[in-house]
Formats: C-alpha cells, sequence, structure tokens
C-alpha cells in the first residue's frame, strides 16, 4: 500500500506542477494488452485478468479488445475465487482467461501503450482524477 501510495502521490504531485495530463493505468489492463498484443488470432475475445490479492482475494477484472484499446466490462475489483468463478459462468461471451504473475514490471510498455493510444483519442486527465485503487483496506481482516 505505501509503494502504490507514494508511486501515485509522486505522479500527480509532478503532473499537476508541470500541467500536464496524467494517465492512470490498472496493472490488471496492463496485463490483459501484454496477453492481446501477444495472442493477436485471439483478439475479438473478452480477457478476464486475475491477480492474487491478500487474505485468499484476487483482483478481477474482464477487458473487451476495442480499437482505441481496452474497454472495462467488469472494472477492477476484489472478490473471492468462487464469486469469480461465478461471475466468469456467467458472463454472455467467450472469456480468455489470464493470470497476472509477479511479473508486472514487465508490462511498462503496455502501461505505456495504453496510455498513448488515450491520448491519440484527446483523452487529457487531470492530474486529480488519478487516485490509487486498493480493493480492500489495509488493515481490515
Amino acid at each position: 500500500f505505501t509503494g502504490t501510495r507514494l508511486g501515485v502521490v509522486t505522479a500527480r504531485t509532478l503532473a499537476q506542477q508541470l500541467e500536464i495530463p496524467l494517465f492512470g493505468v490498472s496493472s490488471l489492463a496492463a496485463v490483459a494488452q501484454r496477453h492481446l498484443t501477444a495472442q493477436p488470432q485471439n483478439a475479438p475475445q473478452d480477457i478476464a485478468v486475475e491477480m492474487q490479492a491478500q487474505r485468499g482475494q484476487l483482483y478481477t477484472a474482464i477487458y473487451r479488445p476495442r480499437a482505441h484499446g481496452l474497454e472495462a466490462i467488469q472494472p477492477d475489483q476484489v472478490r473471492s475465487p468462487d464469486d469469480w468463478e461465478t461471475a466468469l459462468k456467467a458472463h454472455p461471451q467467450p472469456l480468455e482467461r489470464v493470470e497476472a504473475g509477479d511479473n508486472l514490471g514487465e508490462t511498462v510498455v503496455q502501461v505505456l501503450e495504453l496510455a498513448y493510444r488515450r491520448w491519440q483519442g484527446g483523452d487529457r486527465p487531470n492530474w486529480s482524477t488519478v487516485l490509487p485503487y486498493y480493493g480492500q483496506h489495509p488493515v481490515d481482516r
């Protein structure tokens, strides 16, 4: 939690002082984009991404490939594994399931790619719109 807070505060401060846009990009979206880049033949399929969270939970999201990038069909959230399985079974279209590993640093190119696509589409988000997403409270049990 501390590392995330420090990173976001630093980025927000720089964007505010330099008066430049700040693009918030989900780690799960970056994983989905990396998978999409590696598997272009499956591009029309929705991508379900999961990543281990604390306390036996999962960070989850479902994305749909679009010309401008990825559309979050089910935005980032924390769920139990059972709730995630239920959501996947109820999804009306075929899914490609992707598990995010410990190598999130390898998705930096996809973070830049997703932000650049938004830039090309005319998006210029204000620094104040970027907030850290934890999905759960750091002290809840």
